[in-house]
């Protein structure tokens, strides 16, 4: 990676595909090498698919793995958080950690409640 500063970066990944197809239409390798990558993150998701999510990450990726669950559902034309509660968010956190990831944020829905509980109550590794 001579000349070129590490970058983070979250691959938006479909769950059928092998390897996974970003949104761009090519596997992450036909654009990033995994030495390019300070991390893939799951964002935008609902919070049952992630374990998976991180399962076909790690099928291809041995780096730093994220979590930014939305917590709500599109109802045209507005976002209706109606998701989990911050407590409901922690459990699923925690699973997403035992699975391996290592970084835990909030998407659509997720508030900075949510975040602090997960601050200052999610176990660490």
């Amino acid at each position: 990676m001579e000349g070129r500063e590490r970058v983070e970066a979250a691959l938006a990944l479909g769950l059928g595909d092998r390897p996974p197809v970003g949104a761009w239409g090519h596997t992450y390798r036909e654009e990033w090498s995994p030495a390019d990558l300070a991390a893939i993150t799951v964002m935008h998701a609902k919070p049952d698919v992630s374990a998976e999510a991180i399962g076909v990450i790690r099928e291809y990726f041995d780096g730093p793995v994220g979590v930014y669950a939305e917590s709500g559902d599109w109802a045209a034309p507005n976002w209706v958080f109606n998701g989990l509660s911050p407590d409901e968010y922690l459990v699923e956190a925690g699973s997403w950690v035992s699975d391996g990831a290592q970084i835990i944020g909030g998407c659509c829905g997720v508030g900075p409640e949510h975040i602090r509980v997960l601050a200052e109550r999610l176990a660490r590794p």
